[in-house]
């Protein structure tokens, strides 16, 4: 289409002219409007043990538990770019805007919910697996080589951002066969049937949808 070659070739004349790509330009505009990457404090990473993520992930359930590890990521942990960052230590003032922009937007659905008769809930989901990985985690390092801790859990952060008594949280069992794969850690053909499962379950049990 005539309006998507116009879109490939600015593409390619912004980075010909070396302005970088229409996304970075995007991306550029954006963090000046928003909060900076500044922390204040150190990280305590000593006695980790580095792993790449990628074999992280495989060996998850296979590790030793006893053990405190510092992950290496691809994403971009110093400017608050990866999936950890609403989680990460020393704090930047990005971090806490991640938080409280989460925090503002459970409150409106809650709020719009309220004004038309109806509730809001958050399900959240448990398993071995990310278990684990929590308890394991204790830093994640960027390809910057910054590295910054891991805290607190997904569960605990949900608490802070949820409206009081919104959070419904069901569990399954199982290990690896719950996965796409065991590189790929998100539910698959097992692991989606027991979490609709679960939290069907715990719905009913609280009378929010009708049994049968």
């Amino acid at each position: 289409p005539r309006g998507l070659d116009r879109l490939l070739v600015g593409q390619v004349a912004r980075i010909a002219a070396g302005r970088g790509s229409y996304s970075e330009q995007v991306r550029g505009r954006w963090e000046v409007r928003i909060p900076g990457t500044e922390r204040m404090g150190s990280a305590s990473c000593e006695g980790t043990q580095q792993i790449a993520q990628d074999r992280f992930t495989l060996r998850t359930l296979r590790l030793d538990h006893a053990e405190r590890y510092l992950v290496e990521i691809n994403d971009d942990v110093e400017e608050s770019r990866s999936h950890f960052s609403p989680r990460t230590y020393p704090r930047s003032p990005r971090d806490d805007y991640q938080v409280e922009v989460t925090r503002a937007l459970y409150r409106a659905i809650g709020d719009l919910a309220a004004d038309h008769g109806a509730s809001f809930t958050v399900l959240t989901l448990s398993q071995e697996g990310r278990e684990t990985a929590e308890r394991l985690i204790a830093c994640v390092e960027g390809p910057d080589g910054r590295a910054l801790e891991v805290r607190p859990t997904e569960a605990a952060l949900m608490e802070s951002v949820a409206p009081p008594g919104s959070i419904i949280s069901a569990r399954i069992d199982g290990r690896y066969e719950n996965f796409i794969s065991p590189s790929d850690h998100h539910l698959g053909a097992v692991g989606n049937p027991k979490a609709m499962g679960a939290l069907a379950r715990e719905l009913v049990a609280r009378g929010i949808v009708p049994r049968g």
